[in-house]
């Protein structure tokens, strides 16, 4: 529900007492590029469901944002903080190699 007119009427037709939605919340965040020679590794889990089918993407960028490399997996079955865990995983593993 977003307050508006049409959501309070439709809650007032259904007799649902509704519920006041959150108000989003903007925060700023921001990306430094790594000092030369150096990469920064972006890394993501997720899993559809908890535990359900999941996956992982890595990427690489260099000093001056170019994309070195990218990789993505299928993880098989498990919970989202599996996932996450395995994605910095992957990552590091990648790097090292």
């Amino acid at each position: 529900m977003h307050n508006r007119v049409e959501d309070l009427m439709i809650f007032k037709n259904l007799q649902i007492n509704p519920r006041p939605a959150k108000p989003t919340r903007v925060l700023q965040c921001f990306w430094s590029l790594p000092d030369l020679d150096q990469l920064r590794i972006g890394c993501d889990g997720c899993s559809r469901g908890n535990p359900g089918p999941s996956g992982a993407g890595v990427i690489f960028r260099d000093h001056t944002c170019n994309t070195i490399g990218a990789m993505s997996a299928g993880l098989g079955i498990c919970t989202n903080f599996v996932a996450e865990l395995l994605a910095i995983i992957l990552g590091l593993k990648w790097a090292s190699d």
